[in-house]
C-alpha cells in the first residue's frame, strides 16, 4: 500500500519492507553502519522469521534458525545461547538468501542439501525425491519378512538411494541392487552409497526387464513408486509442484502403471516377495491388480488342491500383511509369491494388519 501524499510513513511498514529485502530495521545494522542484514545473532534470526512468516506457505518459524545455522556452519544451540553474537555479513547474506527461497516454497532440504532417513543422513537436490518419514515403514516391512542370510534385494526406483543403502546397511549379509530410469538420480544414489559405505549394485533401468533377460531369482523386489494421479496435481504443495522430479511423483492409469508393470513384469516371477509403498487410498486397487495379475499370466499361476480334492488355479501373489502409518492410511502392501503346493487358504489380512509408529 502506497503512503497518502503529505502523509509520514507507516514505521511498522518500514520495518516489515525492509525484512523482506533482508535488511535491518531502524537502529538494526552491521555494526559498521552498512545497509546489508543485521549480523548479530538476535536482529538477523528476527528478520529471518519475518521473511519465512510473511510466506503464504506453510513454514515453520523455527526453520529460521535451522537454515541460520546451516549458513554458518554453527550449531544451532550454539547460536541461540549467544544471540548477541556477531556473524560475518557474508553468512548473514545467505541466510536471508536461504529464508527467501524457503518463502519462494523452495523445500527445506533441497536448501540444505541433506535428509535424515532412518537415522542416517543423505544428500538430496532436485534430482531426486525427497525421502518422506512414511517410507520408514516400507524398511521395517522388509526387515520383518523371514528371509536367507544371503538375500537377494532388488529396489525398483532408486531415487536417491535411501532404501536401498538402508536395507544394505542394516543387513550387511543381503545383496541389494537397485535400478531408476533417472541417470541423474543414480549419480545421486552412488554418491549416498560411496560416503556412508554400502556396497550396493546400480544400473539404469525401466521397471524389470534387464533382470528378466538375466534370468536372475530375488527373494524380494520393494519399491517406493510414483503413484500420484497427474490429474491431482493441482492438489499437491507448491513446495512439492514445482520441486521435485515428476518422474518420481507421477504415473498415468490414475497413478497405478508402475504397479502393473511391476506385477505383470516377467522379473517378478522369480521372486519370493514384492513390498511397494502405496498412495493414500490405492489399497483395494492395487490389491485388485495383485489379484488380476496373476490370472492373466497362466505361468504366475500356482495349482492347489481345495477341500472337495479338486484342483484350482491359484492367484500368483497373495497379501502378507499391511503396514499403516501415523494418519491410519495403509501405506505398505506385502505380498507374496504362492508356490505350487502352498495351499489355498487366503491370508488373512485383517490379522497382519501393522500398526503405524513411524521410526525415531
Amino acid at each position: 500500500m502506497s503512503t497518502p501524499p503529505g502523509s509520514a510513513p507507516d514505521p511498522g511498514e518500514s520495518a516489515r519492507a525492509a525484512a523482506q529485502r533482508g535488511e535491518p530495521e531502524a537502529g538494526q545494522g552491521d555494526g559498521d553502519g552498512g545497509g546489508g542484514p543485521p549480523t548479530d545473532v538476535a536482529s538477523l534470526l528476527a528478520a529471518l522469521r519475518r521473511l519465512l512468516e510473511d510466506s503464504t506457505e506453510e513454514i515453520q518459524a523455527r526453520e529460521a534458525s535451522w537454515l541460520l545455522a546451516h549458513a554458518s556452519g554453527l550449531d544451532e544451540s550454539r547460536l541461540i545461547a549467544f544471540p548477541e553474537r556477531r556473524l560475518d555479513p557474508a553468512v548473514a547474506a545467505r541466510a536471508v538468501e536461504l529464508a527467501r527461497r524457503r518463502a519462494a516454497a523452495t523445500p527445506f532440504a533441497y536448501l540444505v542439501g541433506e535428509r535424515e532417513f532412518y537415522g542416517r543422513t543423505f544428500r538430496v537436490d532436485p534430482r531426486v525425491l525427497i525421502p518422506r518419514p512414511e517410507t520408514e515403514h516400507l524398511i521395517d516391512a522388509v526387515l520383518e519378512l523371514d528371509l536367507p542370510e544371503d538375500a537377494r534385494v532388488l529396489d525398483v526406483g532408486a531415487g536417491s538411494g535411501c532404501i536401498a543403502i538402508t536395507l544394505q546397511l542394516e543387513r550387511p549379509s543381503w545383496r541389494v541392487v537397485a535400478c531408476d530410469l533417472s541417470l541423474s538420480a543414480l549419480a545421486v544414489a552412488r554418491h549416498n552409497a560411496r560416503r556412508l559405505g554400502a556396497p550396493v549394485g546400480w544400473f539404469a533401468a525401466d521397471l524389470l526387464a534387464p533382470l528378466t533377460r538375466r534370468g536372475d531369482t530375488l527373494d524380494v523386489v520393494v519399491s517406493n513408486p510414483p503413484y500420484v494421479d497427474p490429474a491431482d496435481r493441482q492438489s499437491l504443495p507448491r513446495v512439492v509442484v514445482e520441486h521435485e522430479p515428476h518422474l518420481a511423483l507421477f504415473a498415468d492409469g490414475g497413478g497405478l502403471e508402475v504397479y502393473q508393470g511391476l506385477l505383470s513384469g516377467a522379473g517378478i516371477a522369480a521372486a519370493r516377495h514384492l513390498v511397494v509403498e502405496l498412495g493414500a487410498g490405492q489399497l483395494e486397487a492395487v490389491r485388485a491388480l495383485a489379484r488380476e495379475a496373476g490370472r492373466s499370466d497362466a505361468a504366475s499361476v500356482a495349482e492347489c488342491e481345495t477341500e472337495d480334492g479338486k484342483r484350482a488355479d491359484q492367484p500368483r501373489f497373495r497379501e502378507r500383511s499391511v503396514h499403516r502409518d501415523l494418519a491410519e492410511h495403509a501405506r505398505v502392501l506385502v505380498l507374496e509369491a504362492h508356490a505350487p503346493g502352498a495351499g489355498c487358504e487366503p491370508v488373512d489380512v485383517g490379522d497382519r494388519e501393522r500398526g503405524g509408529a513411524t521410526r525415531q
